[in-house]
């Protein structure tokens, strides 16, 4: 950051590392401004915020881990709405603080009204463990207690 002794010679530059919820709640509230960088280009598509008012530069891969039988993979969903169907009842969970990867899955959906409609019918129809940990989490899916963690570290069912 520049100091304000130098305020006029030269704009102020301030970096900021905090998680993408954080950066678009201050991006909601007009808190940012437009920044350019000879740099984005070299970035992946989805580091870069839409507005470019943040810029991802970590990430952190999330997956679903599913605990199935050999030969059922017809059964897996593959679409959001695919979790809507009754044979998922009883057997959805989550991590209980994944504020990034809802962010995502918002993007994924097509924008937050539809997102917000499909995720909560969802949860009204079948139900969502909302469990503390990512290694917990990973745990009873593998155990089969959890049979479909939408919110797992990708590392993690390795170990």
């Amino acid at each position: 950051m520049s100091s304000p002794r130098h305020a006029a010679a030269e704009p102020a530059q301030t970096v900021i590392e905090q998680s993408s919820l954080t950066l678009e709640m201050l991006h909601r509230e007009g808190l940012l401004q437009k920044v350019e960088s000879p740099a984005f280009p070299t970035l992946m598509p989805a580091a870069l915020a839409p507005h470019r008012e943040w810029t991802a530069v970590s990430l952190g891969l999330r997956r679903a881990g599913l605990q199935h039988e050999p030969g059922k993979k017809s059964e897996l969903p593959q679409r959001w709405e695919d979790l809507l169907d009754a044979k998922w009842k009883g057997r959805l969970g989550i991590e209980r603080y994944n504020a990034e990867w809802l962010l995502a899955v918002v993007g994924q959906m097509g924008g937050e009204r539809k997102a917000w409609r499909c995720l909560k019918e969802i949860v009204r129809r079948n139900g969502v463990s909302v469990r503390k940990g990512y290694t917990l989490l990973t745990t009873l899916t593998a155990s089969g207690e959890v049979p479909l963690a939408l919110t797992v570290y990708s590392y993690m069912p390795e170990h």
